[in-house]
């Protein structure tokens, strides 16, 4: 299957990363399903895709609900009738001390980060087994891998993301649908510039730990994500491919 007939629906598609995943997907010829739990983001994309030639839906909706989780997917199964790629997007950071984390702080970052994976992905994949095939690709970090200080629920959710792709990869492999994780590094997004700005983050101490001496683009992990959606990975099944410029393989100190 080519990807001008393929169905992708991507959560967290109303801005930065998962924007970027949409729009190249719509570029490849794909039908997207634009999903945002804020509606003037998720439909601003749906009609920046549409403006360029593609077809979009938008269904803002929190992923992290199951009720919110089936009614997109009712959505997606009436307008289009199916679905191809899920991309596990959506994702949420709270930034402080362990000692300082609430339970409520934990709960959202979880039910954001992993839960919504595990809701999202048993709804798609009820539409996918019956035909044979699909693809997932959730969106981890290497802070899934390499922990950083004061984001405990975070760093933990995206390694909890990585153990449910190779899960369910190893649960529907028998079904012809791979499960696949990306590890995003740092990449330049508006949240990002806007930490290095305000000096919350050391751009140029983090510059020198990334052996390709810049910064990743929303563009870098929209590539790799349409790499594993296309039938040229279909022998790749629950792996997670970090895309960090070789910053989690540095070792050295400068």
């Amino acid at each position: 299957m080519k990807l001008q007939d393929k169905v992708a629906l991507i959560t967290g598609s109303g801005r930065g990363i998962g924007r970027a995943i949409a729009l190249r997907f719509a570029d490849e010829g794909a039908s997207i399903v634009v999903n945002s739990v804020h509606k003037e983001n998720s439909d601003a994309v749906k009609k920046e895709i549409e403006s360029r030639g593609g077809r979009a839906i938008s269904v803002p909706c929190d992923v992290s609900k199951k009720e919110s989780v089936d009614g997109l997917f009712e959505t997606v199964q009436r307008e289009y009738g199916s679905i191809d790629v899920l991309v596990n997007n959506a994702g949420i950071n709270i930034v402080k001390p362990a000692m300082e984390m609430t339970e409520a702080n934990w709960d959202d970052v979880f039910s954001t980060n992993l839960k919504s994976i595990f809701l999202c992905s048993k709804a798609a994949a009820a539409l996918m087994i019956p035909k044979g095939s699909g693809q997932i690709i959730n969106i981890s970090s290497i802070v899934g891998i390499n922990p950083f200080p004061n984001r405990a629920p975070y760093a933990t959710s995206k390694a909890g993301v990585i153990m449910l792709t190779r899960e369910l990869a190893i649960e529907w492999a028998r079904h012809n649908i791979t499960v696949n994780a990306i590890a995003p590094g740092f990449i330049l997004t508006d949240m990002l510039k806007g930490r290095i700005a305000e000096g919350a983050i050391n751009g140029d101490a983090i510059l020198k730990r990334v052996p390709l001496r810049r910064f990743g683009l929303v563009e870098d992990i929209a590539h790799a994500v349409l790499f594993l959606a296309d039938e040229g990975s279909s022998y790749i099944t629950g792996q997670c491919i970090t895309v960090d410029g070789g910053y989690t393989a540095y070792g050295f100190v400068e």
